[in-house]
């Protein structure tokens, strides 16, 4: 039996994976070091599944088959950072949205009837920059610099997280489209 590290995610466009990658060479600058986020790793997690057994896999997808939502309309906002050991976490914010507040919801409900344990933090929705970052600059200067972005939510996606020759990978294993 096999064991994967697991989150479901919304998929941002290509267009705007380029231009969050733009936004983090911007980080960069102002930064004396850290671990910027590859173009094709930006994503907004839902929910982090960690460590899960191959069987459960079904279990999942069926959970994200049970979500009807809609497309809907997202906004990338400003900068924010997050203070941890060995330094900061930099991540564009996401602008509040009921409809993505509630997906994230109607997910947590679906895993959980299925019998998954879950973190119940708060859900901040945002799309990681990078870690282990050390500014050189406020992050209110930094922000002044960055492109505000809109894109459209219409499926959310199961990954899987592996280094694959040293690199972090984000593997896509199940789609779930909006009506």
């Amino acid at each position: 039996m096999k064991c994967y590290r697991l989150f479901i995610a919304v998929e941002l466009s290509n267009s705007n994976k380029k231009s969050l990658r733009e936004n983090a060479l911007i980080v960069k600058d102002y930064s004396s070091s850290g671990n910027f986020s590859k173009e094709e790793n930006f994503h907004i997690t839902l929910v982090f599944l960690g460590e899960q057994q191959d069987l459960r896999i079904k279990d999942i997808k069926d959970s994200m088959d049970e979500i009807n939502e809609t497309p809907f309309d997202i906004s990338i906002t400003s900068l924010d950072s997050f203070k941890r050991d060995g330094g900061e976490i930099v991540v564009q914010k996401i602008d509040k949205s009921i409809s993505l507040s509630n997906l994230h919801t109607n997910l947590l409900k679906a895993l959980t009837n299925k019998g998954f344990k879950l973190d119940n933090r708060p859900f901040k929705a945002h799309i990681t920059l990078g870690r282990e970052v050390y500014l050189e600059e406020s992050i209110s200067y930094i922000d002044e610099e960055i492109e505000r972005l809109n894109d459209k939510v219409d499926h959310i996606t199961l990954f899987k997280s592996e280094r694959i020759n040293g690199k972090l990978t984000y593997t896509p294993i199940y789609k779930k489209y909006f009506n």
